[in-house]
Parts: structure tokens; sequence; C-alpha cells
């Protein structure tokens, strides 16, 4: 009996991978906060929503949990692997655009909190029993949603900022897969690419963060944070102390850029970003700066089909 306990532990243990839910599906457990940025309130019972695209985000982890997506296959460089996640991915997205709720149950409460002086966001979602029988890609779909689920932001870091969603106990449609995981999404400055630019500008980062220093010294945000009368100097020295001084940068960077005609939004946000995906505080395999370059150029090459 000993034996075949420590058998039946070794492969579960070797299967755990396989078992646990995508890093997509807890990150789509995220889109429900559309709801709170829409109604503001503390709870909202999912019957009583308007509109058609307000029930959306409460079905998209249910979806992406179903269709067997991976982001590890999309961005694996098998041709195969990426060719299917890809498929996939279109497939999730042609079903949305036909989205229909028909019926649905239970609520949602919201719980945000801000600390402007620590630069920290969160938003706790509680999914109290939803249920929701729909119209989904042409056919109709039932899921279930209970658990809890946290989105945080965090700006006085070693990153420009980092965005999480983090899972309590959760039940998707039955599957559990997605409990107590953590997927964490750290955007860098390029700072190489930052400086080349300025650089061939014939400008300084410091002395364009000085100059900006100076305009937030002017604005509200030194007073939500606590400085009555900061100066430039100030501004600088608050954000050294608070790990913050490459959003000073990053503001004075994208101030220089959003003026110089040649550059568009994708040509600045390349410039400017380097994005880390993190699973369970561990860093992915996923290459989120390759999946950055390939998105842009799928999208630049739309554009030059239409």
């Amino acid at each position: 009996m000993k034996k075949i306990l420590i058998i039946l532990a070794m492969f579960t243990m070797a299967f755990m991978p396989l078992m646990a839910a995508d890093p997509s599906v807890v990150l789509s457990l995220a889109a429900p906060a559309y709801i709170y940025a829409e109604y503001g309130a503390e709870e909202v019972e999912v019957d009583e929503l308007l509109y058609t695209e307000d029930y959306l985000p409460l079905v998209i982890a249910a979806e992406v949990n179903d269709s067997g997506f991976a982001l590890s296959d999309l961005f694996s460089g098998n041709i195969l692997s990426s060719g299917k996640a890809m498929l996939e991915a279109v497939m999730l997205a042609a079903g949305f655009a036909d989205f229909e709720p028909l019926a649905s149950s239970g609520s949602v409460a919201f719980l945000p909190s801000i600390d402007p002086e620590k630069g920290e966001a969160s938003l706790m979602m509680e999914f109290q029993d939803i249920s929701m029988l729909y119209r989904y890609g042409g056919r109709v779909s039932q899921m279930s949603l209970s658990g809890s689920a946290l989105i945080g932001a965090s700006l006085f870091t070693d990153p420009l900022v980092s965005v999480s969603v983090s899972t309590g106990d959760i039940s998707i449609s039955g599957d559990e897969g997605a409990s107590d995981s953590t997927v964490e999404l750290r955007i860098y400055m390029n700072e190489e690419l930052v400086d080349a630019y300025l650089s061939s500008k014939g400008l300084d980062r410091k002395v364009i963060r000085e100059m900006v220093a100076g305009m937030i010294s002017l604005s509200d945000l030194p007073l939500a944070l606590g400085l009555d009368g900061a100066s430039g100097e100030e501004v600088i020295s608050y954000a050294e102390e608070h790990d913050a001084l490459d959003l000073v940068d990053a503001a004075a960077f994208m101030m220089v850029a959003s003026d110089d005609r040649a550059l568009d939004e994708m040509d600045i946000i390349s410039m400017l970003v380097r994005p880390v995906l993190f699973v369970d505080g561990s860093a992915s395999d996923i290459d989120l700066e390759k999946a950055m370059d390939l998105a842009f150029r799928i999208i630049s090459l739309a554009g030059v089909m239409q």
C-alpha cells in the first residue's frame, strides 16, 4: 500500500505542470474588472448588468480554459504548435464577436484599494456562484465561476510597473486548476533604446528628466504623494528614494517622442518597454519581448494590407 501511494504521489508531481491552468487563464480572470470600471459599485448582480458587453468579461476565462490555448505554444518557435495556438486565439476572438447572454445568476463583489504613498493599487474580486447560459461562436454554452481573484499594480518597483493577477480558491466551470496561482507582468524601461533615441536627437536623459520633474512639481501629483510645495529637485529625490526614477525618465522620453512626427504609438512603445512574464514568482520561458515584436509586425502587416 505504501509503495502504491509513493507511485501515485510521483505520478501526480510529474504531471502537475500539465494539470495547472495556463497563465492565459489566470490573466483572463482580470477581465471582470471592466464591470467595476463601468458601474463603480461594490457588488453587482450579474442578471442586472445593462449591456451585452458587460457580460462578456465573465465568460472569457471559461472560454480560454476550454479552448486549450497556451501562451507557451504560441511563442514556442515550433511552427505546428504556434500555428495551432494562433488558430485557437483567432477562434476565441471570433467567438466573442457573436456573444450573447441568454440567462445568468450570481454576483461579483469588488474591493478596491489605493495607497499613493506606496505607489500601489489593487482590486479584489469575489465571484459568488456566477452561472451563465450564453451564445458564443455559433453555439450555446454554459459556464460557472466561483472564488476570488486579485489584480495588483505597483509603481515603486525596479520595473516601470508591475501588474499581477493572483487567485485564491477558484472554480471555472468546475475546473480548479487556476487556484492559488499568480501571473505577474513586469514592464521594464528599455534604457538602451531610449538613450539611443535621445542621443540621436542631441538630448541627454538627465537634462530632460530635470525638465519633466519641474513640470510634475507644478501639478497635483506631489500633493497626492504627500509632498507639499515640492520643487523639481525634490520630485527627483522622492523618485530616487522610492525606486521610481525610471517613471520620470519614461515620462521625459514620451514627452520628446510624442512630438516626433516620424514616430507612431507602436514605435514609442517598442522603444520604451521591455516586458517580462513571471508565473508563481519565477520568470517564465515565454519571451514576451519577442511576442510584442511579433504582435507589432502583425498589426503593421494588417495596416499595409488594408
